[in-house]
C-alpha cells in the first residue's frame, strides 16, 4: 500500500498544481496558503485516526492536495516579496 499512498500524493499533488497559480492570481496567495497549511493540519490531525490501509491511502490524497498548494503559493509569495517595488507592471 506504500506504492499506492505515494503514488496517490504525487498525482493529487500534480492535479493541484496546474490550478493553483491561477487561483493565486484570482484570489491572492495568502488565502490559499492558509487553505493549504489548513489541510495539511487537517491532514495530520487525521493520521491519528486512520483505521486501515486505504484511509492511510486517502489521506495521502490530502497531503498532495496541501503539498501542492504550498509549493506554488510559497514559491509565488517569495518571489512577490523579492520583486522589484518600482516594477509596477509585475504587480497586481
Amino acid at each position: 500500500m506504500l506504492a499506492y499512498a505515494f503514488a496517490v500524493s504525487m498525482v493529487a499533488w500534480m492535479i493541484v498544481v496546474w490550478p493553483a497559480g491561477w487561483l493565486a492570481d484570482r484570489w491572492g496567495r495568502k488565502p490559499l496558503l492558509i487553505a493549504g497549511w489548513t489541510i495539511m493540519t487537517v491532514r495530520l490531525a487525521l493520521v491519528s485516526v486512520v483505521g486501515s490501509p486505504s484511509m492511510a491511502v486517502a489521506n495521502q490524497a490530502l497531503d498532495g492536495l496541501g503539498n501542492g498548494l504550498f509549493a506554488v503559493l510559497a514559491a509565488a509569495w517569495v518571489t512577490d516579496r523579492l520583486a522589484d517595488p518600482h516594477d509596477r507592471a509585475r504587480r497586481r
